[in-house]
């Protein structure tokens, strides 16, 4: 059986009906106001906080980019060296005969600058929290960086084709004996020796967009313009000289020689 009870108070008036409604969306604007509160520091600590971390990436990074481009220089004389070598050898018919170089002391392996605090921003959609002119800066970074560890791959690519070609031409690459190798081996290795060339300045220049990228996030910079001109620093700083000419048998340039009626310029 069911109990029907009277109303325990007297119906709502129309003004008490509003004034009932309005202190429920009152409350409901309250409520909504402070979780956007509290959402909006939630996500600044999360901007500041990954402003701090690809700092911190950048401070990690900076002694092993210095430290590879010095390496990858090293390098570079070598290669250079040893197209000096080549193009010096003494051509007897279809052969030529040249010498290796040893090579310099000190290891040519670098450890390529990190890029995991973006990755895993981007992972967890804290990118999209970042002011646009700070997020393309971080992004523009990231491409940087990928650039560079393609640039090593592909140099890594060159110097095991060069080895190759060292062995199929029967040419001891660390011999400073005179050896006796074909003209058309001599030809290229040249070539592969350019390629190797080439290879370590793409290296070098991709590091010195990074270090430099690295250089204006620990100045404080948020956008693109600002660091461009850290890149470009970065950029003139690790300029590589010119090697030899390698383009199949060229031969070096004739050095101008002082006559007697120059003067030589020395006492």
């Amino acid at each position: 059986m069911i109990d029907i009870h009277p109303p325990q108070h007297a119906p709502m008036t129309r003004r008490e009906f509003f004034t009932h409604l309005f202190i429920v969306i009152l409350g409901l604007l309250i409520a909504i106001g402070l979780e956007q509160t509290v959402e909006y520091f939630h996500h600044r600590h999360q901007v500041a906080q990954l402003t701090e971390q690809m700092r911190a990436e950048a401070q990690s990074n900076l002694p092993l980019i210095r430290d590879s481009v010095d390496r990858l220089k090293v390098q570079a004389t070598y290669i250079r060296s040893l197209e000096d070598a080549l193009l010096a050898g003494k051509r007897s018919g279809d052969s030529v005969d040249v010498h290796g170089v040893l090579p310099n002391a000190g290891s040519a392996l670098y450890v390529s600058p990190s890029r995991a605090t973006w990755s895993a921003a981007q992972a967890a959609g804290l990118a999209a929290l970042l002011p646009a002119d700070q997020a393309e800066l971080f992004a523009r970074l990231d491409y940087n960086t990928v650039e560079e560890i393609n640039a090593d791959e592909y140099l890594h690519e060159t110097l095991r084709t060069l080895i190759s070609e060292c062995v199929r031409g029967q040419y001891e690459q660390a011999n400073p004996a005179v050896q006796h190798i074909n003209l058309s081996h001599r030809d290229d290795l040249l070539f592969r020796l350019g390629q190797v060339d080439g290879a370590i300045r793409r290296s070098i220049a991709t590091l010195a967009l990074v270090e430099g990228g690295d250089e204006a996030i620990l100045a404080g910079v948020h956008s693109l313009d600002g660091m461009y001109s850290f890149q470009k620093a970065a950029m003139q700083r690790t300029l590589v000289e010119n090697g030899s000419t390698t383009f199949f048998g060229a031969t070096p340039k004739p050095q101008t020689q002082t006559t007697p009626n120059q003067p030589s310029g020395t006492e």
